[in-house]
């Protein structure tokens, strides 16, 4: 009988990762077509189904978690190992793992990098979710991420890592088409949009989406979601043909057709940290946060309703070389984890 490979696994967590055949087939160097054989193959090997698929995505089945879930840990093991041989032929340093969340901080964050630490080269994995992140940088696969959690969803920290919180507080923001009936308001109470409809990302261990919805159910209703896209371009396409409207980050940059406005008191608000693991990468901590910190000040300005919430706002500013003292962290819930987390 057949046995699942190493490269099989591989395939099974970018799909997982991207909810998407086309996405995944990019980032694995396959053509679409060679990708979908090979799932065929591996649904025929384990005798399950692993992924609904429809025409634009490919929906993960409860067995399929548990498969990929499975197929995660099997693969940090590897690339540990991988790690652990690599250091006879790449020298030890030279390399620095970033991981980040979705999102416009990291192109800046990683350009900063470059700069202010030329000798090292500066390897990216963009848009994976927090938790996986902060896992990854946990058992050795990155050395260091940027990761957000919603206060009441918070992360877990596995012991052994450092973690600086960037950014205490930051609202979560929503999308608009511009002919939008409520487009010409700055502020909007999350009760005004309860007849519109929705489009959001497919729910995650994240939090993101629970923690939307509860903000929902305590303002009087549920949303009507039409459509789930883990694809900006998808959904910021829906957003600006009016056909739906979207949670989206403080830092998103308004364009043609599209406006970005705020939710009165802050439903939804995220954390941003920085995290490490104890021992690596720390004698370049100052660097990897100041440039963190850099590069959020520098998307402030995407749309003009955050740079007005971000001026009146300074106990939420990420602190840089040349600002105030590090913020402390708040209350850690996991403290029985014995997380070390560090606030000079």
């Amino acid at each position: 009988m057949p046995e699942l490979e190493i490269r099989h696994l591989r395939m099974l967590c970018a799909i997982a990762d991207t909810s998407s055949l086309t996405q995944a087939a990019t980032r694995l160097g396959l053509s679409q077509p060679a990708l979908t054989a090979q799932l065929q193959r591996i649904e025929r090997m384990v005798g399950a189904e692993v992924f609904d698929r429809a025409r634009s995505d490919a929906r993960i089945t409860a067995y399929g978690r548990m498969l990929v879930d499975a197929a995660r840990g099997v693969l940090a093991g590897v690339d540990h190992l991988q790690a652990i041989t690599r250091n006879t032929t790449e020298p030890a340093g030279t390399v620095l793992r970033v991981g980040g969340v979705q999102g416009r901080l990291n192109t800046g964050w990683i350009r900063l990098l470059e700069e202010r630490l030329p000798a090292l080269e500066v390897r990216g994995r963009i848009g994976l979710s927090a938790p996986t992140l902060v896992d990854m940088v946990a058992q050795g696969q990155l050395d260091v991420v940027n990761v957000f959690e919603h206060p009441g969803y918070e992360l877990r920290w596995p012991e052994g890592l450092v973690c600086r919180v960037l950014v205490p507080s930051e609202p979560t923001m929503v999308a608009l088409g511009a002919a939008h009936p409520l487009a010409g308001r700055d502020e909007l109470e999350l009760a005004d949009l309860a007849d519109d409809e929705w489009i959001l990302c497919t729910p995650d261990e994240e939090g993101s989406q629970a923690a939307f919805l509860a903000a929902c159910g305590a303002a009087g209703f549920m949303p009507r979601v039409r459509h789930y896209a883990d694809d900006p371009v998808s959904r910021r396409h829906f957003v600006q043909t009016g056909r739906c409207i979207a949670p989206c980050r403080a830092t998103s940059r308004e364009t043609d057709g599209i406006v970005i406005r705020m939710l009165a008191g802050d439903p939804v608000p995220i954390r941003r940290y920085v995290a490490w693991r104890e021992g690596t990468v720390g004698h370049h901590a100052e660097v990897l946060f100041d440039s963190a910190a850099r590069a959020y000040l520098g998307l402030v300005d995407n749309n003009p309703c955050f740079a007005r919430w971000f001026a009146e706002h300074p106990e939420t500013h990420p602190p840089t070389a040349e600002g105030a003292a590090f913020p402390p962290p708040p209350p850690n819930p996991c403290a029985d984890q014995a997380v070390l987390r560090v606030s000079p």
